[in-house]
């Protein structure tokens, strides 16, 4: 019993300390690059140095990660999106997932052929508010619309797994791309 109560001792002890010293994940992978980077080591400990205030533009912070990330982001997109438009024709997958706070994300995946090669890239991830059939052809027009994507003409098919809201005959984002569409293929999507 006695050695239980040291080791809960040993461990709060051990997460208050961890919890002083860790300063997030990319950081702390900052750190462990710069133990095998003297170069990296040498900017990190100039950035933390105490003696020298005036050097504070780091770009280290979570907001300029975030905002590093965004911009890097939109810059792939807008490849994907200029050969996309290239593209004579294109195939879409999508489909729906409820995340760990109970928020629908809707994902959506092009494919295309550029250059003689096929491509498959994820061209967003967004929260859908409504996940019925009419709701996700919504969100659907509304991000192609967004990029400038003609989908009424040269998307050629469509792929979704078995969800009623996917697929159905009346009110599936299926009926609703075929409306508009009627050359976009419907496929039953699956893994094995």
């Amino acid at each position: 019993m006695v050695g239980d109560i040291l080791k809960n001792e040993d461990l709060n002890n051990f997460l208050v300390i961890s919890s002083l010293l860790f300063v997030g994940n990319f950081i702390e992978i900052l750190k462990l690059l710069g133990n095998y980077h003297g170069a990296l080591m040498a900017h990190l400990d100039k950035m933390w140095s105490k003696k020298d205030k005036k050097n504070r533009l780091t770009f280290m912070s979570h907001e300029s990660q975030n905002n590093l990330l965004h911009i890097l982001g939109n810059q792939v997109r807008s490849v994907i999106i200029k050969d996309l438009i290239n593209a004579n024709l294109f195939a879409v997958i999508i489909d729906t997932t409820t995340d760990i706070s109970n928020i629908e994300q809707f994902s959506l995946i092009v494919r295309y052929v550029h250059e003689g090669k096929i491509n498959e890239r994820l061209l967003c991830l967004e929260a859908a508010s409504d996940a019925s059939g009419k709701g996700t052809y919504d969100t659907f027009c509304a991000i192609l619309e967004k990029y400038q994507i003609n989908w009424k003409d040269k998307l050629c098919a469509q792929a979704y797994d078995g969800a009623a809201s996917m697929q159905g005959v009346y009110s599936g984002l299926k009926t609703f791309i075929q409306n508009e569409n009627p050359r976009a293929v419907y496929i039953w999507c699956f893994t094995q």
